[in-house]
This record gives structure tokens, sequence and C-alpha cells, in this order.
């Protein structure tokens, strides 16, 4: 906000036409920078890293429900549990939501595509996504310390696993 005010003062000093055009320019090569500084971190991101951003990746949930409907099979009810409440802190928000609309829930995205392009209806409604006998547990790297890892099958989808109880 300062700096917005400072070009505004700036731009209200008396001064010839083509040094106000020089700043206009140079205000705007210097955000055109910052967005090219972005684009750079952007095609140099590792998603398999974990991060509590990575977890919320579209393309590691997608290929994540993908996984799960090919291997559930038909159309039915199916108890998928999400084990990511602990490393996603910024879905606080998520849990006080639910009491407001009960469609919000740690897992709402997975859900929402299991159920969309695949038909599959996740009987777990616990608004913190951990519920009983899993069919499946989405979780992260941190999150696997949690299981007995001799008695699941295992699969990564980015910062992402999928755990089926064998």
């Amino acid at each position: 906000m300062f700096v917005i005010r400072l070009f505004y003062a700036f731009m209200q000093m008396p001064m010839p036409k083509y040094q106000q055009n020089l700043v206009i320019t140079l205000v705007f090569l210097y955000a055109g920078m910052g967005a090219f500084d972005a684009i750079l971190k952007v095609s140099h991101h590792n998603r398999a890293e974990h991060s509590p951003l990575n977890l919320n990746l579209y393309s590691s949930i997608n290929e994540a429900t993908y996984w799960i409907a090919s291997d559930w099979g038909e159309p039915r009810a199916i108890a998928v549990n999400y084990d990511l409440l602990p490393e996603m802190a910024p879905l606080w928000w998520v849990l006080p939501w639910h009491t407001v609309d009960e469609s919000y829930r740690i897992g709402m995205a997975f859900d929402y595509l299991l159920k969309r392009y695949y038909g599959l209806e996740n009987s777990n409604h616990n608004p913190t996504g951990i519920g009983e006998a899993p069919d499946y547990v989405v979780t992260s790297a941190r999150g696997l310390e949690r299981y007995d890892m001799g008695k699941m099958q295992v699969s990564r989808f980015g910062a992402l696993y999928v755990l089926k109880p064998s």
C-alpha cells in the first residue's frame, strides 16, 4: 500500500511527460520481474517434496483419486480416510466450517472427484477425515509413520501416499 501511495504522490509532481512515461515503464518492469521470478520458482518446483502446499496440488489429488477408483472397480460405497490434517495447517478453517456446511471436511476435494468422475461415494463423513475400517488411507510422508507399513500396499502421487490395507 505504501508503494502505491508513493507512486501516486510521485506522479502528482510536476514533470515532463517523458519522465512520467519513464517512471511508469520502470514500475511495470519491476512488477514484471517479480512475476518472472514467480514463474521461475514454479517451473523449478518439485511436486514430490513435502510441504503443506504440495499436499493440495490438484495433479496429485487427481492421480490419487484415479488410482483409488481404478483399484476399487465398480461404483459403490467406499471408505477413504484422509490423514492429512496434522501436516496441513493451512486447512484449519475446514473444521469450523463443517458446522455451517457439512460438505466441508478434510479430503473434500478427493471426495468430489471420486463422486463426480467415478461414481464412488465416500462413507467417511468425519470432518477430520479419519473414520473406522478404511478401504484406503490418503496421507503424507510424515503420516506414513502412523501406520504399520507391513500391512499396507503403498502408492505415491507427488507428495501424497495412498495406503491400501492388505
